[in-house]
């Protein structure tokens, strides 16, 4: 929401909380087809340097990679 209406990087109404996919919600459909997650981490961005960093904090933005079990 920052980045919308704070940093104006993105335009508004962008992003819809009650569409954001859970962590959970992801790894649970994943496992319908068999898959597990191999691994994960949250994601920030800095706009002041223009760097993002790897974190353990999964609440806001979040990478995953999965293999076939």
């Amino acid at each position: 929401m920052g980045a919308e209406y704070v940093l104006k990087l993105l335009p508004k109404g962008t992003h819809d909380w009650k569409k954001f996919v859970q962590p959970d919600e992801i790894k649970a459909l994943l496992a319908i087809d068999h898959f597990s997650v191999v691994w994960e981490a949250g994601i920030n961005f800095n706009p002041f340097t223009k760097h993002f960093k790897l974190t353990s904090n999964m609440d806001v933005n979040y990478i995953m990679a999965a293999s076939r079990c």
